[in-house]
């Protein structure tokens, strides 16, 4: 694994997230948890790293997460793509959503809007991602719905080719079920308090996500993640969740347009619970789409079993890059 950049990163005119590109099946050649922050570091990295990838991943974290979360699964992925049977260099774009992780928080409502969330990103898409290569989206939870949202939207149809678009990797995640399931528009009810109660509620209301969302079997995990969601914004939180709008059935089906996806769910998610997530697969192409039950697994589901998905992921990219190159030898 190589870290070509770990930076923050203007994306759009006064937007700045912080950005991280990895390219995995690369031999790290030093200390890959070094920052690159000069021109002349960063040069040096994309010398050596300039073979262009085999795939490319843009990962998109859930509601006031990080993408520090994705952090296990990728070093997992990694060693089988340097050491397993087929041999793959995989560009992946990870970032911090406003206000989230290392990136600033911004302290306009309309900053967390879903439309902003979206634009966002398609800036990442437009500025980090190359355009000849195969490009697949790993989103965790809410971010389904906001990688659908863009990808139905007009922006999405002038910077991305529809073709380039090879599959989906979705994590925990949930689409619109009904009016009332996962919830309404606008989040839990407890997200229209004050920011300042918000602020008072703040250890109890992580503690009470974090019994549901990680299963009982991994205190440790539960302890490391206490502290991280611990330090989140409650503006930014509150933002955040009364302006989630979720994805319905028909732009999931648009969005995806047949293409390969595999979908990891928590047997014990107490967040979106697993029939929210055999729903979400339900609406898809049954040759096409798989979806894997992880067993002593809750919300992050990628944290509680990285080696596990990092497998099923290998095999699902080996298998669906395979397939392209066939069909481009038949043509």
């Amino acid at each position: 694994m190589k870290v070509i950049f770990a930076e923050l990163k203007e994306v759009r005119p006064g937007r700045h997230l912080f950005v991280r590109e990895w390219c995995l099946g690369v031999e790290a050649g030093g200390d890959n948890s070094v920052t690159t922050t000069t021109d002349a570091d960063r040069s040096s990295i994309q010398q050596e790293a300039q073979q262009e990838p085999d795939l490319q991943l843009v990962c998109l974290h859930g509601c006031c997460a990080t993408e520090a979360q994705f952090h296990p699964l990728f070093r997992a992925l990694d060693y089988l793509l340097m050491y397993g049977p087929s041999k793959l260099r995989i560009k992946c774009i990870l970032f911090d959503m406003i206000g989230c992780g290392k990136s600033p928080v911004m302290t306009e409502w309309d900053a967390y809007s879903c439309i902003e969330l979206q634009q966002d990103l398609g800036a990442i898409v437009e500025q980090f991602t190359v355009a000849t290569v195969p490009l697949y989206f790993l989103s965790h939870s809410y971010g389904p719905n906001i990688l659908v949202h863009w990808l139905n939207s007009d922006t999405a149809k002038r910077i991305l080719s529809v073709e380039n678009v090879q599959g989906f990797i979705f994590l925990g995640a949930s689409i619109r079920v009904n009016d009332s399931h996962p919830l309404p528009d606008g989040g839990h009810v407890v997200f229209r308090l004050p920011v300042w109660i918000l602020d008072l509620l703040q250890s109890l209301l992580t503690k009470n996500f974090l019994s549901r969302a990680i299963d009982s079997s991994n205190r440790e995990l539960h302890e490391e993640c206490s502290k991280a969601n611990s330090s989140n914004d409650m503006f930014m939180v509150k933002a955040v969740y009364r302006q989630i709008k979720w994805a319905t059935s028909e732009e999931l089906i648009k969005a995806v347009r047949n293409k390969p996806v595999i979908h990891f769910h928590g047997v014990n998610d107490g967040i979106l619970q697993i029939g929210w997530g055999q729903h979400l697969v339900n609406q898809l192409l049954p040759n096409t789409t798989e979806f894997v039950p992880m067993e002593e697994a809750s919300h992050l589901v990628m944290l509680e079993k990285p080696a596990e998905i990092a497998r099923k992921i290998f095999d699902f990219l080996v298998a669906n890059n395979n397939n392209n190159l066939n069909q481009q030898q038949s043509e």
